[in-house]
């Protein structure tokens, strides 16, 4: 722990992560038993509760690379946004309305704090539902986003069936590009 400036808690990850949140069942290797943590990545901050949410470090280089892709004109919509890794900084870096969802309410709670902590308020909207519900919602209020991040590997396909047909009511919606 004295290696890692900052470092209070070290954790043994026991069993994979699973279920609908994403979570993984991890031991206290060293320091205190308290799992929140604050990250900085990609010029943002974040808060978390590591305990309760999903988070991987080794994805920095990923959540870079589809914000650098996006300009003040693209709308991003995040069906598992977790707490915020591709809103905050889409926001915060490149003036791109953001709508950022998750169906763990403590990522949810985590992304709405990190909202206000990066002072991007004025561009990000948060919602706590199922990705389907969140991206039709947005399909039926005439949202035109332009990219959809969908970053859980395992789960997403199962929801790319729902842009088929979606559009036939709003012809004028751009399709976006599914990242």
């Amino acid at each position: 722990m004295e290696k890692i400036k900052g470092t209070r808690t070290v954790v043994n990850k026991v069993e994979p992560t699973g279920g609908a949140f994403r979570l993984f069942q991890m031991e206290r290797l060293a320091g205190e038993d308290d799992f929140l943590a604050q990250v900085k990545e990609n010029g943002c901050v974040y808060e978390m509760d590591f305990s309760k949410l999903y988070w991987n470090s080794r994805l920095e280089g990923e959540h870079r690379r589809i914000v650098e892709t996006m300009t003040e004109k693209d709308i991003l919509a995040d069906a598992f946004a977790g707490v915020g890794p591709f809103v905050i900084p889409a926001a915060k870096l490149k003036n791109v309305k953001s709508y950022g969802n998750d169906l763990n309410p403590s990522s949810v709670e985590y992304m709405k704090r990190n909202v206000v902590k990066n002072k991007v308020t004025n561009l990000v909207e948060t919602s706590c539902s199922d990705a389907r519900a969140f991206l039709l919602d947005l399909i039926d209020r005439s949202i035109p986003f332009t990219h959809v991040v969908m970053n859980f590997p395992s789960g997403a396909p199962e929801f790319l069936d729902l842009f088929r047909g979606a559009y036939r009511q709003q012809k004028e919606l751009p399709l976006p590009m599914v990242c």
